[in-house]
C-alpha cells in the first residue's frame, strides 16, 4: 500500500536553522545550505530525497516523517493525508521558508527556534538552540535560493518566521517570486499581527493571491498573558490595517486575498472559545462579503505544561462543548474549518 505524500515531489522546506526539509514535520535531509551546492539538484536527485520518496510510494513508513505517523495512528488526520491534492509530480513548485528567528513577541508556548525574543530568555525548559538566526545573510545562501526561483515555477510561496515582517531578507525573495513567476503565484504568509510594515505588504500586494495567516489564541488579556510582549489593543489596531489590506486586494481585478486565523490549542486558553469567536464575527463585518476565511487549530502535544489532556475529563468535556459550539456557529456563516 502506498503511502505516497505530494509534498516529497512539489514541496520545499528551509527551516530557521536552514536545514532542507521535505515539510515543517519532517526530519531534515540536509542539515545546512551549506552541505548543498544546488538546492534544484538535490531537491531532484539526492539520495535522501530520492530514498524518501521511494520508501513512501512503496508502502514503507519513513522514519523521518514519524510526527505523520503518530497522529495516523491515534486515527487523527495528518499533514500527509491533508495535502495529498492533486498537481503535476516531479516539479518543485512550492516553497516554504523561515529564514529567520526575528520576532517582537516570545509566546509562552514557543520556543526559541521560532523566537529571538525567546533566544534572549535561555528558557531552561526550551529543546532547542537558544540563539539568533538569519541565515539569509549569507550572501552564498541569497544566491542559491534566487538561483532555484529561477529554475523552478514557484507557484506557492510560504514565509513564516520569527515575525517576517521584521526579517528585511524577506523583501528580496518575494520580489524574486513576483519577478519570475510565469503563470499564477500565491503567497501564505503567517503574522502575529502586532505590526505593520508599509515596504513589506506593499510587495504582498504583487501577488496574485495572498493568505494571510494571523496567530491568536485568545483576547484581551488572556491573549496578553499567553503571547508574551504582546498588547491585545496593538494587536486589533493592527490587524485592523491588515483587514483593510485584504479589502484592498479584494477590490482589484484579478487579485484575491483572504484570512486565516491560527489558534494554538493549550490550557491557558481551553475556555476561551466564546470570546473568540465574538471576536471573529467582529472581524468578519469588517471584510467584504466574499472574503474567504479558514480557521486553523492547533492543538499542543509536546510540552507537558501546557498539554490540554493534563486537565480533568469534566473540564476537558465543558471545553469540548464550546468548541463544537464554535465550530457549529462559524459553519453556520459559511467558513471552512
Amino acid at each position: 500500500m502506498s503511502l505516497y505524500c505530494s509534498y516529497t515531489d512539489k514541496h520545499l522546506t528551509i527551516d530557521t536553522l536552514g536545514r532542507l526539509k521535505a515539510c515543517c514535520f519532517s526530519e531534515p535531509l540536509a542539515h545546512s545550505l551549506d552541505q548543498v551546492d544546488d538546492i534544484t539538484d538535490f531537491w531532484h536527485n539526492s539520495k535522501q530525497w530520492t530514498t524518501l520518496r521511494d520508501n513512501l510510494n512503496n508502502g514503507v513508513r519513513d522514519s523521518r516523517c514519524n510526527e505523520c505517523w503518530k497522529m495516523e495512528d491515534k486515527n487523527l488526520k495528518s499533514l500527509r493525508q491533508r495535502v495529498n491534492f492533486p498537481h503535476e509530480p516531479g516539479k518543485l513548485q512550492s516553497l516554504e521558508l523561515t529564514i529567520s528567528n526575528q520576532c517582537n513577541l516570545a509566546c509562552r508556548m514557543c520556543t526559541s527556534a521560532r523566537s529571538s525574543m525567546i533566544a534572549k530568555e535561555r528558557r531552561p525548559w526550551d529543546i532547542y538552540n537558544d540563539q539568533s538566526v538569519h541565515w539569509l545573510q549569507d550572501t552564498n545562501n541569497l544566491e542559491k535560493i534566487e538561483k532555484m526561483i529561477i529554475e523552478n515555477d514557484i507557484k506557492d510561496l510560504y514565509l513564516a518566521g520569527g515575525e517576517p515582517q521584521l526579517i528585511k531578507e524577506y523583501i528580496p525573495v518575494m520580489e524574486m517570486c513576483v519577478k519570475n513567476k510565469s503563470k499564477f503565484c500565491n503567497l501564505h504568509l503567517v503574522t502575529n499581527g502586532t505590526v505593520y510594515n508599509e515596504k513589506f505588504f506593499e510587495i504582498v500586494k504583487k501577488f496574485d493571491s495572498v493568505i494571510i495567516e494571523i496567530s491568536i489564541d485568545a483576547t484581551e488579556q488572556t491573549y496578553n498573558n499567553i503571547r508574551y510582549l504582546g498588547d491585545w489593543d496593538n494587536f486589533t489596531t493592527h490587524t485592523d490595517r491588515i483587514l483593510k489590506l485584504v479589502n484592498t486586494i479584494n477590490d482589484t481585478p484579478y487579485k484575491k486575498a483572504s484570512i486565516m486565523w491560527s489558534i494554538v490549542q493549550q490550557l491557558a486558553n481551553i475556555d476561551h472559545c466564546n470570546e473568540l469567536s465574538a471576536y471573529f464575527k467582529s472581524c468578519k463585518d469588517k471584510m467584504l462579503p466574499d472574503t474567504d476565511v479558514v480557521y486553523s487549530v492547533l492543538t499542543i502535544t509536546d510540552y507537558d505544561a501546557w498539554r490540554v489532556d493534563a486537565l480533568p475529563i469534566e473540564i476537558l468535556q465543558e471545553a469540548k462543548d464550546r468548541i463544537v459550539l464554535m465550530v457549529l456557529v462559524l459553519q453556520m456563516n459559511g467558513k471552512q474549518i
